[in-house]
């Protein structure tokens, strides 16, 4: 079969991260920590008839699969031929395009009723037609921006990527991109393929008419400046079709159209390809995608102050959001504090929302021991929203007295939250388990996720919050950033609890190594609750700086925080040169990336904390970016430089996480 034309008939879906624990449902046979609503647009078997399509909904699709829902479609969307579906996460509903006619886009919009009734659409004809435009190869990002590809030159690697208005076909002003795919790894052709971006804004792709090969695109988005890049991730040995996201993979498809179907994982917690696998749910995958409900948990101990010789009251911050793109319905939150400190020793127990853009309702009820439910329940319960990004995230204060802690006993306290996803009787019933907010994560997304495959309780994200008697806790900071801005350099930082912090030192260094106190700002002394600070330096020297902040306690005690980075050099153009290290903390690769392509390549040099070097690489310098796998280094924190001749170093502090 000619492959445009195999390309005409599927195109697009939206892949998602349903990143939720199933904790007891009548149709669960098994807990598990995700479990994915997969929907499949094609065929419900794959030796069916090409005349005709079937929408199947499957639940742990790759794993453990149970077929939710099978809707067939025969009468109101006709052959699979020149169609694809698509996400999208701001209304709930799936985009079905049919461009048989090779002119228009003729969308339907289908209402499987998300979050807690999944049903089989009315569907009553096209919804509305895009004349004389044909959105091929597109997908929903989880803010409801339409991204698809066009321009694609295979000889040198070229296209061109923006966002396009889901009811007119225009694209949107500004959201242009050139995107780069990486030398020696030009894809055949964009024809054949998908694209899918996951809730968590990572976008990816896999084209080829021979052999697929699949990549991961970057700085794709048009709230963001620069060039989109294109990293190679691997090459499946056969030509995949769809795409999606399912239970922390990146799952590709594909049939040879005579009854055989085969698919790949991309596992994006340790970042490898399988090798072809038979299909689990042996359906025809003419485009793919998928609901993508998920709750993520994180706690952490913001303070413990002793109120006499028997009494501690603790305050503890729990950060509920919502890492998929659709709703979650019933959400409910429990932390048992009796099982925790014991049913005798907790008393004063106290809710409060330090943010509620989720729009949550405390339970006045709550006490940590009979009444387990810390959020409303009944005719009051709420779902957790998705969209947009300040909508779907809270965070809870609890406070409590506890009596008679034992001397050096840990006492370790989490929390649990579950949600509704499913349909009518047989809902699935999503569940996490915090996972504790240390010192080495910089963001509360951060620890609910620290790996970033969307999947919320992998080994290791799941770590209670510890307390024991006696133990003091330091400022913590929230975020700390810095900016050019008006010739100078823009400090910006939080906290989100405060211990006897007298003031912040804000340190710069043209090295990494020797620092300078440039400023002062004046800290909150102690406080349960956050605070913001600024600070403006407006002389710093050209090329690149550094920027550490020194915070010191009333009683001359201090600690230094993450060194933070900023070029100030320019290019030849005038506009500034940006490098950058990810992800931090990394595992078993780091990604080199440059704002702008050279004739020099860079070297790259890892030290451990002693200054010893223990790792070099050297990167092109016609890459835009580029993947260094890693040796088996031990854990803790490195300094990478970045090395360019005819430019000065750059240095950044990343851990590698092991």
């Amino acid at each position: 079969m000619d492959p445009f034309l195999l390309y005409r008939r599927k195109a697009k879906k939206i892949l998602a991260a349903l990143s939720v624990l199933l904790l007891c449902s009548i149709i669960a046979k098994a807990q598990s920590a995700t479990n994915s609503v997969y929907v499949n647009f094609g065929r419900l078997d794959c030796g069916d008839s090409w005349d005709g399509t079937d929408i199947t909904l499957v639940s742990d699709a790759q794993i453990n699969p149970d077929n939710l829902l099978n809707c067939n479609t025969d009468a109101e969307i006709g052959s699979i031929f020149s169609k694809f579906i698509s996400y999208n996460a701001t209304n709930n509903k799936l985009y079905i395009n049919d461009i048989s006619d090779y002119t228009n886009s003729n969308i339907y919009i289908l209402n499987m009723g998300l979050p807690s009734n999944c049903t089989c659409p009315t569907i009553s004809g096209v919804n509305y037609t895009i004349p004389n435009v044909i959105l091929s190869q597109f997908e929903f990002d989880p803010l409801g921006d339409l991204y698809a590809l066009s321009n694609y030159d295979p000889s040198t690697g070229i296209a061109s990527i923006g966002a396009y208005d889901d009811t007119t076909g225009n694209l949107q002003p500004g959201s242009l991109k050139t995107l780069y795919f990486p030398s020696g790894h030009f894809p055949t052709d964009v024809l054949n393929g998908d694209i899918a971006i996951a809730p968590n804004g990572r976008l990816f792709c896999v084209f080829g008419g021979d052999t697929s090969k699949f990549f991961e695109i970057t700085n794709y988005s048009k709230t963001v400046s620069g060039n989109a890049t294109a990293t190679y991730l691997g090459e499946p040995s056969r030509v995949c079709y769809g795409l999606a996201y399912d239970n922390g993979y990146i799952v590709m498809g594909g049939t040879d159209l005579g009854g055989t179907c085969y698919c790949f994982r991309y596992n994006l917690a340790n970042d490898t390809l399988s090798s072809q696998l038979t299909s689990p749910i042996n359906v025809m995958p003419i485009d793919d995608t998928s609901f993508s409900p998920a709750v993520g948990l994180s706690m952490k101990l913001v303070s413990a102050a002793q109120v006499d010789a028997t009494h501690y009251t603790l305050t503890y911050q729990i950060y509920v959001k919502n890492m998929g793109n659709s709703k979650v319905g019933n959400l409910q939150i429990k932390d048992n504090l009796a099982g925790t400190f014991g049913s005798g020793n907790i008393s004063n127990v106290t809710t409060s929302f330090v943010s509620n853009g989720a729009g949550l309702v405390l339970n006045s009820n709550y006490n940590g021991s009979s009444s387990l439910n810390i959020l409303t329940s009944g005719a009051q319960a709420v779902n957790l929203s998705n969209y947009p990004s300040n909508k779907s995230t809270s965070t809870i204060q609890l406070q409590v007295t506890v009596a008679n802690p034992t001397p050096n006993y840990v006492y370790y306290n989490s929390a649990l939250i579950s949600g509704k996803i499913g349909k009518d009787t047989t809902q699935l019933t999503l569940f996490d388990s915090s996972n504790n907010y240390s010192s080495s994560y910089h963001s509360w997304s951060e620890a609910v996720d620290p790996n970033s495959n969307g999947v919320a309780d992998d080994w290791g994200e799941g770590v209670p919050t510890p307390w024991m008697m006696g133990t003091t806790l330091p400022i913590e900071l929230g975020e700390f950033n810095v900016q050019a801005e008006n010739d100078g350099a823009d400090l910006l930082w939080t906290t989100m609890s405060e211990k006897n912090n007298r003031y912040f030192a804000v340190e710069r260094s043209t090295d990494a190594k020797n620092f300078d106190s440039i400023g002062r700002v004046n800290g909150a002394g102690t406080s349960l609750v956050g605070h913001s600070y600024s600070y403006f330096d407006s002389g710093p020297p050209k090329g690149t700086i550094y920027y550490r902040l020194r915070q010191v306690n009333s009683d001359g005690s201090s600690e230094y925080s993450e060194i933070r980075v900023i070029k100030l050099q320019t290019n030849d153009a005038g506009k500034s040169t940006v490098y950058s290290v990810f992800p931090n903390p990394a595992t078993d690769y780091i990604v080199f990336s440059s704002s702008e392509s050279n004739d020099e390549d860079a070297v790259i040099d890892i030290q451990n904390m002693y200054g010893v070097n223990v790792f070099s690489a050297l990167v092109p310098g016609s890459s835009l970016r580029e993947k260094i796998m890693l040796p088996a280094l031990p854990g803790g924190y490195y300094f990478v430089s970045v090395k360019n001749p005819s430019k000065p170093a750059s240095f950044f502090k990343i851990f590698i996480n092991r």
